[in-house]
């Protein structure tokens, strides 16, 4: 086993509300003057969601004269490791270890980057030179719950460890060119390419939904001297890892000509009911578990339709994942880093009773999901 001994988050400054978002990308659409029939759908769209508002690391600024791919790039990269630097400090600091202390460094993000993000971070906080690097790229939103994953397999064979591990993204990058240079070319195609308008639509779901922010964990093997510091640290029991076959169009980014293109197909919901038997009830029924005995849940909310479609399989009640749609109301989906927020509200409130099992999940591109289970 391993133990989640402290979680830290930090988000951009920058709050826009989603009534506002909606706004300046309807505002776009006529100062572009394209022939996009239905405008309307962008409203509709952001208020499906359930998003209130989202944390934006770039400014909204430039949307109506956005620079090229290299100066987004560069700015969101930037962005991401000015997030990271100040969180992982803190993070350390309160549960008083020494970055050189740390054994393994791993980094979840979709921000392409070389050298790695995790690299970048080694470089203004002093970790040891012999810190083992494990970057994860291309795993989108299950990306964070893959780190806890991966994390906890390191420590199982290296009991004596301590490890950190972080999320970051920056998805006002979207914002930032791609999805203007996109939508203007999609919409030269109407009326000659069938696809080019729910690509149209997939691109104004990708700027409702998705958000900025970092969140970070510290981990330790059951030998660790802060595996018994009297604290109810949750412990990481198992993980699994489970890929649904011909999915892997559904979900994920393709790099067009006219930069980063997000893949939201509307058959995801469908293709979570496809992976949730082996995802929840095959991984439980492998540690003697059922359904009825996880306490709490921790699901990553990739919109409402996917909550409502492990809400259905798995017979929960709404209550049972309020902390999902409260995190997805407050901040909307970070990706990667939505798990570990949703972690730290677990961790900042009182301890649920000793023995309870949480069950920590997130899909993403592959098609694929990432299931973690947890003990109090």
């Amino acid at each position: 086993m391993s133990r989640i001994i402290s979680t830290s988050v930090r988000f951009p400054e920058r709050y826009y509300s989603q009534t506002m978002l909606a706004a300046t990308l309807r505002r776009w659409f006529r100062s572009a003057d394209l022939t996009f029939p239905d405008l309307d759908v962008i409203d509709q769209l952001f208020k499906n969601s359930m998003i209130e508002g989202r944390h934006f690391g770039l400014p909204l600024d430039d949307v109506f004269d956005p620079p090229g791919p290299g100066t987004a790039m560069t700015r969101a990269t930037t962005e991401a490791t000015e997030l990271v630097v100040p969180l992982l400090r803190t993070l350390l600091e309160d549960v008083g270890l020494d970055p050189a202390a740390i054994a393994q460094v791993a980094s979840a993000t979709y921000l392409s980057s070389m050298p790695s993000l995790e690299s970048r971070v080694l470089f203004r906080v002093p970790f040891a030179a012999t810190t083992r690097r494990l970057p994860m790229f291309g795993q989108g939103c299950m990306a964070g719950a893959a780190a806890l994953a991966r994390t906890h397999d390191y420590l199982e064979g290296h009991p004596e460890d301590a490890s950190v591990l972080f999320t970051v993204e920056l998805s006002s990058i979207f914002w930032y060119g791609a999805l203007q240079r996109d939508l203007s070319e999609l919409d030269k195609q109407l009326g000659d390419n069938p696809s080019a308008y729910s690509d149209m639509v997939s691109n104004i779901l990708t700027a409702a939904l998705f958000s900025d922010g970092a969140a970070a964990a510290v981990m330790v093997g059951d030998e660790h001297p802060l595996a018994d510091d009297g604290r109810p640290h949750p412990k990481v029991l198992a993980t699994r890892s489970v890929q649904v076959p011909d999915s892997e169009r559904l979900m994920g980014l393709d790099y067009v000509d006219t930069g980063l293109r997000c893949v939201l197909r509307p058959e995801v919901p469908a293709m979570i009911k496809a992976a949730l038997p082996d995802a929840v009830e095959g991984f439980l029924a492998q540690q003697g578990l059922c359904i009825d005995d996880i306490g709490l849940w921790i699901v990553h909310p990739g919109g409402p339709k996917v909550l409502d479609a492990i809400q259905s399989f798995c017979g929960l009640s709404q209550s049972d994942l309020q902390l999902s749609y409260e995190v997805l109301a407050d901040v909307g989906n970070i990706s990667s880093a939505t798990v570990l927020v949703m972690l730290d509200r677990v961790l900042a409130a009182p301890p649920p009773p000793a023995g309870t099992y949480g069950f920590l999940m997130a899909m993403g591109p592959g098609f694929a999901t990432e299931s973690v289970l947890l003990q109090w």
